[in-house]
């Protein structure tokens, strides 16, 4: 995906980091469900003490480890596991005997935190798909997730502000906003982060508490609120191809971890 580029008014640029953490977390994806955990998995089949006897009746399980594969990167932690539990029971690869579901439930807990070092860059691109997708949501741009209704538990749970004329002229300005410079995006991104801040907590959003949000966070959680932003701004130099290790880059630093 080509580097988006400046001047750009702020509604173009977030359709633009729209477009880029969506491509980028369904590669990440598929390349985790196709290439990278099939071969882990593999791996993990062969030489696991735990499954020394299951690999006597089913040496390398192609299908099964293909449906795991889907599992692992489609649902969370304790669900995973008990859907890799009853496809070990129903494929037979635990037999039918006393124990049964115990012993598949420690094969299917073996091999997915086995592959949970495959999982933590899906799980990094899930965040901050998600921290971009709260902050498009303040700007009122439909997301993914929005037309799937496979929104995050953070982003499902965030209540809709009670709009008057003032809220909607600040999603205007932030939309309309025209963006220049490296530093121009910076203080946008704040501003929308301000605005996701505000908007997350309910209520009528009027100019004092505008003003406050940019002193305090207010009603969520600070951490969580800062780290949103951060990955926003992450997610937004990817998009512009803009390197944040570069000591001269004006857009405010976040973290090492990529999902390039």
């Amino acid at each position: 995906m080509s580097p988006f580029k400046l001047p750009a008014t702020g509604e173009d640029l977030a359709y633009a980091v729209r477009g880029y953490v969506d491509e980028a977390y369904d590669e990440v994806k598929n390349q985790l469900e196709w290439k990278y955990l099939p071969q882990g998995l593999s791996a993990i089949w062969e030489c696991s003490p735990l499954l020394k006897d299951a690999r006597k009746a089913h040496p390398l399980p192609q299908m099964e480890i293909r449906e795991i594969c889907h599992i692992i990167v489609t649902f969370p932690g304790s669900t995973a596991v008990d859907r890799i539990r009853e496809l070990l029971i129903q494929a037979q690869i635990v037999p039918n005997s006393e124990g049964q579901f115990e012993r598949a439930h420690e094969m299917a807990s073996e091999l997915f935190t086995l592959t949970m070092r495959y999982t933590r860059v899906q799980n990094l691109a899930r965040h901050i798909r998600t921290a971009v997708n709260s902050h498009l949501k303040a700007l009122h741009i439909e997301t993914k997730s929005d037309r799937s209704r496979n929104s995050s538990l953070y982003e499902s749970s965030m209540p809709r502000v009670q709009e008057d004329e003032f809220i909607r002229t600040r999603i205007f300005q932030l939309r309309d906003a025209k963006l220049k410079t490296e530093q121009d995006v910076d203080d946008w991104a704040n501003d929308v982060n301000n605005l996701l801040s505000l908007t997350s907590g309910g209520g009528i959003m009027t100019t004092e508490r505008l003003e406050r949000a940019k002193r305090t966070i207010g009603t969520v959680n600070s951490g969580a609120v800062n780290s949103y932003k951060l990955r926003f701004k992450q997610a937004i130099a990817s998009t512009l191809g803009i390197d944040l290790t570069d000591r001269n880059v004006r857009i405010e630093t976040t973290s090492n971890k990529s999902i390039e």
